[in-house]
């Protein structure tokens, strides 16, 4: 049975005719929008009710007493605002949905909600009151999605790990979260994980993220942090990542192989002296060819064969990409016999988009609407990947947001995505077969405007492709020493320059800081030559008992050295030749 409330006002009980029943206790279905009492009558015995909507109603209780409703499967209360208590598991046994979003006066969630091993669904979003989630004293295998967004809770029990069917985790826009629970790693099934618009701050991203082995899509946007933790690149089969205005965020760190997209739009820094995109973060996105079916998650989605990276326009185009044009269109050559080469891996392509000013926007989109239906999104970027000597496609891809940052005042100039950097890493495998030969020695991007249904429109300002060998990620890539029975890695650069196997070598890293290094007592050598972005030596210095040699030549931004607070009897050699710093410490 559904009851129509046309005039979207209060049925109030004195309209209903005294002795009122529902229709009888065959009814299975019942949706009443509105409903205006605060319980269900005391008469009401639907014995064979499956699925219950009362949708932005008054109702405090459903029932005022314990009722059997055995055949109850699905419940929804949406946005009734008064509602306090909602019934517990003795009266409805095998509950499969229940939908609570929006009952702002709702306090707590049923201690015993664990009995419910029917339970697929419980949605608590904008349950604004809802400071704790309860214990859960019993596996719940069944229960798939979780909504918490909205909630004022601050962490989650450590039980949450008993809902071990658990796929959805949603927790966005809960304010008073400052970390991801530690708990939450530790389910085993869980796929998408979104915090975004949460409290996240520096330190509440665990390094044990990465024990999420089955995790597809994680949205963090918005977050406080500064860092990620670099265990995040074991995360085997994460698909999307969205980092959108995460203002205090440095720098990406090294991506799985498995990435599709990577949308870190709006995430303008307060501070660029570090590579935003290291090329050693790519070191996996070469690693595997990718299918051309369409990732999307939150306000994003991608189509295309390669790994999809937007990036804050205050950054642009990476300064490890040497050929660039103020154009839409670039193209460059391939070297001899590039099929068969494997220190050849792949290439990435880039575009920066800026905003037409007023009049040329909308000049251009009266046009485009003459003739092209809207957009769906909010923006769409896209370009095409063309094999030169006939033109043969190898791939089209596209981004597109629904994300409101594009949602601007449709007659102001749009200021927020000026510099809007779109990037696209593909590995050398997604060239077809067919081209696999020397007849095909070039390749061609082009990219196009963007126009979207608030009628803003984008341009190209700059596009550049680079080439990617093997040797560029190695020596880009702060590499440190590995197992206790390994030497210490070093770059190819520093191999050529015979150093000892037991250097740990930084050369011309983008870093600010040195990583941390395992087993630094049994590092002789320590080379930071040209670390242009280096601020700091490790205050732990006292740490590196062997170390003989420390180059810091070349690092401009370094202004202090530690202080030595231990004898250092191995060291021989220090080199700070075209630094910063201006006075030497005593204990040197």
């Amino acid at each position: 049975m559904k009851i129509h409330n046309t005039h979207g006002e209060p049925f109030l009980e004195d309209y209903l005719p005294r002795g009122f029943e529902f229709s009888s206790c065959e009814l299975t279905y019942l949706h009443w929008d509105g409903y205006s009492l605060e319980s269900l009558p005391m008469n009401f015995h639907a014995k064979n009710l499956v699925e219950l909507s009362f949708r932005d109603s008054y109702i405090k209780q459903l029932w005022s007493r314990d009722m059997l409703h055995d055949k109850l499967k699905v419940i929804d209360l949406s946005y009734s605002i008064h509602l306090i208590e909602i019934p517990n598991f003795s009266s409805v046994p095998n509950l499969e949905s229940l939908t609570l979003e929006g009952c702002v006066s709702l306090e707590v969630v049923p201690i015993g909600i664990y009995k419910w091993e029917h339970l697929q669904i419980l949605s608590c979003n904008g349950c604004s009151k809802l400071e704790r989630f309860p214990e859960i004293n019993d596996n719940m295998r069944k229960l798939r999605m979780l909504d918490l967004s909205g909630a004022a809770i601050m962490d989650l029990p450590s039980s949450i790990t008993h809902l071990n069917g658990l796929e959805t985790l949603l927790l966005q826009q809960c304010s008073k979260l400052p970390k991801i629970p530690i708990h939450i790693c530790h389910t085993s099934s869980l796929k998408v994980l979104d915090l975004s618009g949460s409290n996240i701050m520096e330190g509440g991203i665990p390094s044990d993220i990465c024990q999420l082995s089955l995790l597809q899509k994680l949205n963090l946007g918005g977050g406080k942090f500064s860092s990620i933790p670099s265990t995040i690149n074991r995360l085997s089969r994460l698909k999307a990542l969205n980092l959108s205005h995460c203002n205090n965020l440095e720098q990406i760190p090294e991506l799985p192989s498995s990435l599709r997209l990577l949308d870190a739009h709006g995430s303008n820094r307060t501070s660029t002296r570090a590579s935003f995109l290291p090329l050693h973060s790519l070191i996996n996105c070469f690693s595997q060819a990718k299918d051309l079916r369409r990732t999307s998650f939150s306000d994003s989605s991608y189509c295309g064969k390669g790994t999809c990276i937007v990036l804050p326009g205050s950054d642009g185009i990476p300064e490890w990409i040497v050929d660039r044009r103020n154009s839409y269109s670039l193209s460059i050559g391939l070297p001899q016999n590039w099929h068969q080469s494997n220190e050849l891996l792949g290439f990435a392509i880039f575009c920066v988009y800026v905003s037409f000013d007023a009049e040329s926007a909308q000049r251009l989109v009266r046009s485009f609407c003459k003739n092209e239906p809207k957009y769906t999104h909010s923006c769409s970027l896209r370009c095409s990947l063309v094999m030169v000597n006939g033109g043969e496609p190898v791939d089209h891809p596209l981004f597109e947001s629904n994300c409101y940052y594009y949602k601007e005042d449709k007659y102001k100039y749009n200021e927020s995505v000026s510099g809007q950097t779109l990037v696209v890493f593909y590995s050398k495998a997604v060239i077809g077969d067919q081209f696999c030969s020397d007849k095909w020695t070039i390749i061609s991007t082009t990219f196009e405007g963007c126009h979207n249904q608030y009628e803003k429109a984008l341009k190209v300002k700059e596009c550049g492709v680079r080439l990617i060998y093997s040797q560029d990620l190695q020596q880009s890539h702060p590499l440190t020493m590995q197992t206790e029975d390994t030497d210490i890695r070093i770059c190819t650069a520093c191999q050529r320059d015979g150093m000892l196997p037991r250097t740990c070598c930084f050369k011309g890293s983008d870093m600010n800081e040195v990583p941390i290094i395992k087993n630094p007592s049994e590092v002789d050598r320590l080379c930071l030559w040209n670390c242009k972005n280096l601020t700091s030596v490790p205050s732990s210095l006292c740490d590196f008992k062997s170390l003989a040699t420390l180059s810091c030549s070349g690092c401009s931004q370094l202004e202090r050295f530690p202080e030595i607070l231990q004898n250092m009897e191995s060291f021989r050699k220090l080199n700070l030749n075209g630094t910063a710093i201006k006075k030497i410490p005593s204990s040197i």
